[in-house]
């Protein structure tokens, strides 16, 4: 199979992280599990700014390389260890934002400080430290995931994020929205104390979007 829907798709949401500055350079990278339980990631070695469909690699769930030209991104241990850890993840994105990493290397979860960050549902967790491109890492972004609670966002220590998703869109929404948190966070903490919601807030309001949704 060409999977021509699937390298669109993740192209288009490539060069859309890139030029909202979510990744850079080399650094970073998307994936997305195809109907046949494939995972098409971006390739190792190659600048955003040239990349093209036909350069994204194809490997199983195993791992193993099946399709293009150009190896698949040193992280697809990672991609592969929670491809294999969450049947329902269709998309992962994994960022190297400025404000992600701030916190990923000063030890700071994000609360759930507003709405926003309730969908994630729970704290922002930091996922201990492994070296980038080890099936180490994989396990315990994996961890931090899993919790509990399950969240759908995870900080990498002293490297950056992971967000996953049903869709392509729905992870790198949720990228986009942790780095906007953790920019917020951050400024608040040079104003002082945080306040985050209590669990009793959260449910409330939790309980209140429900219910308008009916």
């Amino acid at each position: 199979m060409n999977y021509k829907l699937e390298r669109e798709i993740l192209t288009n949401a490539i060069k859309d992280m890139h030029r909202k500055g979510l990744v850079y350079f080399k650094a970073g990278n998307l994936s997305i599990r195809t109907t046949d339980n494939n995972i098409l990631i971006k390739p190792s070695g190659i600048s955003y700014d040239v990349l093209s469909s036909k350069d994204l690699a194809l490997v199983d769930i195993n791992g193993r390389r099946l399709a293009g030209e150009l190896s698949p991104s040193s992280e697809t241990p990672m991609h592969i260890k929670i491809y294999r850890a969450f049947d329902h993840v269709k998309a992962i994105a994994h960022t190297h934002s400025e404000n992600a990493i701030v916190c990923s290397i000063t030890n700071t979860q994000l609360p759930s400080i507003c709405n926003e960050l309730i969908g994630f549902g729970g704290v922002i967790p930091l996922a201990d430290y492994a070296i980038p491109g080890t099936e180490e890492i994989g396990n315990n972004a994996v961890r931090a995931l899993t919790g509990p609670p399950k969240v759908t966002g995870v900080l990498l220590r002293n490297h950056g994020a992971i967000t996953i998703g049903n869709t392509m869109s729905e992870a790198c929404m949720r990228a986009e929205l942790l780095e906007k948190m953790a920019s917020i966070y951050i400024k608040a903490k040079t104003m002082g104390e945080i306040y985050p919601l209590s669990a009793d807030q959260i449910q409330k309001i939790i309980a209140h979007y429900s219910s308008s949704k009916r």
